[in-house]
């Protein structure tokens, strides 16, 4: 079981599923030794493959493990799941070639498909990687889980890798901070639009349009709760995001609920 213990500036890391209160066996972004599961500073040591500043995000195919360490503007991937505290393997959203897991700035080299501004959260579906460039009013998509440094294949939110306005519209987003997929469908937390967006069927081309809009009336709105009194149709800063093939299941972060949405014949 892994835990991004955000403020920590850790991953806790379980080697069995828990049973009962247990400690963490280990911490991935804090200094091996004694220490490991009692320091917390941000990219403790310098910023290293082993050092994070407020992950997020974690996800895992079962084979290799995939961090959003937010504040360094970088996802850290692991190539095998560690079983103690290891550096990453590599890191996206950072510079090819020697710094690339030194470095941790916004946007380093400039806005591309290779840069990020603090990601979100983060998911895998057993082929692609969805990261949700937070600040960059984006969601990459790669078509594999990469094994080095490359940028994403398909943009969301933009018409390109070069833009990152946002917007409230079919194409546009504010803020997105967790995307998923469920079999054939999409589904996007477009946080500061208040809203969940749906692809079906999956998007193929950058900046494509979403087909369905959840929280809003329609793709032009976007006030908290749909600027009502508070009901299933609104929804106030969601964030993370689970589905199954019949349900949809929003974290409704400011109004403190989890909202369960059923999704047959949603379109």
């Amino acid at each position: 079981m892994f835990v991004a213990d955000t403020n920590n500036n850790r991953v806790l890391v379980w080697n069995t599923l828990p049973t009962g209160p247990m400690p963490a066996d280990f911490a991935l972004g804090q200094p091996v030794g004694a220490t490991n599961l009692t320091s917390n500073a941000a990219n403790n040591g310098g910023l290293s493959g082993a050092a994070m500043k407020g992950p997020q995000g974690v996800a895992t195919d079962g084979t290799r493990l995939v961090v959003s360490d937010s504040g360094n503007h970088r996802v850290l991937i692991w190539d095998t799941i560690p079983t103690a505290p290891v550096p990453g393997d590599l890191a996206l959203g950072q510079p090819v070639g020697a710094t690339n897991l030194t470095s941790g700035t916004a946007n380093t080299g400039g806005l591309s498909g290779s840069s990020m501004n603090n990601p979100g959260l983060v998911s895998v579906d057993g082929k692609r990687l969805f990261v949700s460039d937070t600040d960059n009013h984006r969601v990459l998509i790669f078509g594999a889980i990469p094994s080095t440094p490359v940028g994403g294949d398909l943009v969301l939110g933009q018409p390109d890798f070069f833009h990152n306005a946002s917007g409230t519209t079919r194409q546009a987003m504010r803020s997105p901070y967790h995307a998923i997929t469920a079999g054939q469908r999409m589904f996007v937390a477009d946080t500061y639009n208040h809203r969940v967006l749906l692809w079906d069927p999956l998007p193929i081309t950058n900046g494509q349009a979403a087909t369905t809009v959840i929280g809003q009336a329609d793709f032009l709105q976007n006030l908290p709760n749909r600027d009502a009194a508070l009901s299933d149709q609104g929804l106030n800063y969601p964030q993370g995001l689970w589905a199954d093939a019949t349900r949809l299941f929003i974290t409704d972060a400011f109004n403190h609920r989890v909202l369960i949405v059923p999704t047959v014949g949603m379109r």
